[in-house]
């Protein structure tokens, strides 16, 4: 059993990093005609150069979006097959819905434009202005790898939103920051916004289960301790800082130590008032007691044993210790005609199947080879398994999407499996 579960949870990462590595693959293909269209900007007349580029950097980026968004929607069906469950869609998501538009709903072009202004804003702030034209084109790398997942994301929700049933675990891209890091394997419902930062590669990995349990025997929690001691003790001080770091190896919650930032007033304030009225630290301090962040521990307690205690005293170290999971919450079909296209009969085909699989059948069952016209009798209905009506699925998606065209057919399947 031990086996079968870790072979289950081997092949569902696979999927996913694949997926993620389709998405990388199309970030740097817009980011690399972002970089040469703006390498060719003149820094004296930065706003009609880059417009001269624009057109090509935004169709560019709305083609990365279309694939990120097309990975999303096919791996959609046969992810949740590979967890031995699947639910039938209300609609299909199109992904073109998502291309051609910023993650807050603007135009790529406005967005794609703003570098221009950022770069005029620092020469003018007395940048040098080589200086200034490096961040602006920093700042566009990082508009077009963030515009490129957020479209992942944006159709990943739309399906997961037509899926009853369905919700998403929050799956981290490593190597990962701190915040990403401790909502790793997070369950949340289909409404709940999937936060990100800038530059931000987390993914959805949609599910069916509502239970811990369930997400454990299917691999679907990215264990955030796991994933912090993989990293070597350098890596772990880059990362969480140097002190926040220290406390996690000494025991303290990731989250606990992760959010002390929220409540700081500004940077190397000693204190926090993150936790300090209604979070776990207000259930540790005295009344009116400030709360210490793990540099103020630290600092004020040389001994490890000292600040060891004071980290539990201080609501840092959880009396459950490091729990992985501490971050969960709750914890139409087309008809045979003269002169039909091989095109055509694949849409159809896909159709056909599709509404046998909506129907509850097995389209690929001999009854169903009888059903469909062909020359078997009395044969039998065979079980329809959530592998198969995921497979059928993706195909139906790829047919429509393409208009059977077979080329194209098969590069969207390829995304799928």
């Amino acid at each position: 059993i031990h086996l079968r579960v870790q072979r289950q949870r081997v092949h569902h990462h696979v999927h996913f990093i694949e997926k993620a590595f389709r998405v990388l693959r199309a970030q740097a293909a817009a980011a690399a005609v972002g970089r040469r269209a703006w390498h060719r900007v003149s820094p004296d007349w930065i706003s009609e150069t880059w417009e001269e580029g624009l057109a090509d950097v935004v169709s560019a980026v709305a083609t990365a979006q279309r694939t990120a968004a097309e990975s999303a929607v096919m791996s959609a069906p046969l992810a949740l097959a590979a967890q031995g469950a699947w639910a039938p869609p209300t609609g299909i998501p199109d992904p073109t819905a998502v291309a051609g538009a910023a993650g807050d709903g603007r135009a790529l072009q406005g967005l794609l434009y703003s570098p221009a202004v950022r770069a005029k804003e620092l020469i003018g702030d007395g940048w040098a202005t080589n200086a200034a034209m490096r961040a602006a084109g920093s700042q566009l790398t990082m508009l077009i790898t963030t515009a490129v997942a957020d479209a992942g994301r944006a159709a990943a929700s739309v399906g997961i939103a037509a899926r009853p049933r369905t919700g998403y675990v929050r799956m981290l891209n490593p190597p990962s920051c701190s915040r990403c890091m401790i909502l790793a394997g997070k369950f949340f419902r289909w409404n709940q916004g999937f936060q990100r930062h800038p530059r931000c590669d987390c993914i959805h990995v949609p599910t069916l289960v509502t239970s811990q349990a369930e997400a454990f025997a299917h691999g679907l929690i990215d264990d955030p301790y796991q994933a912090f001691k993989s990293l070597s003790e350098a890596e772990q001080d880059r990362v969480f800082g140097r002190a926040a770091a220290r406390a996690i190896r000494d025991g303290a919650d990731m989250g606990q130590v992760v959010n002390v930032r929220r409540g700081m007033r500004s940077p190397g304030d000693p204190f926090t008032r993150e936790g300090t009225r209604r979070g776990h630290a207000s259930t540790t301090l005295r009344r009116g007691q400030r709360r210490m962040t793990p540099d103020t521990i630290y600092r004020l307690n040389p001994k490890r044993e000292d600040a060891i205690r004071a980290l539990r005293d201080q609501g840092y170290i959880l009396p459950g210790g490091q729990v992985p999971t501490g971050s969960l919450r709750g914890q139409q079909t087309g008809q045979t005609s003269t002169g039909e296209t091989a095109a055509q009969r694949r849409v159809r085909e896909a159709a056909r199947d599709w509404q046998d699989v909506l129907a509850g059948r097995n389209p690929y069952s001999s009854r169903a080879q009888e059903r469909h016209g062909g020359a078997r009798i009395g044969a039998q209905e065979t079980p329809l398994t959530p592998q198969i009506a995921a497979q059928v699925e993706a195909r139906y998606y790829a047919a429509v999407a393409a208009r059977g065209e077979l080329t194209e057919m098969r590069r969207l399947l390829r995304m799928a499996h």
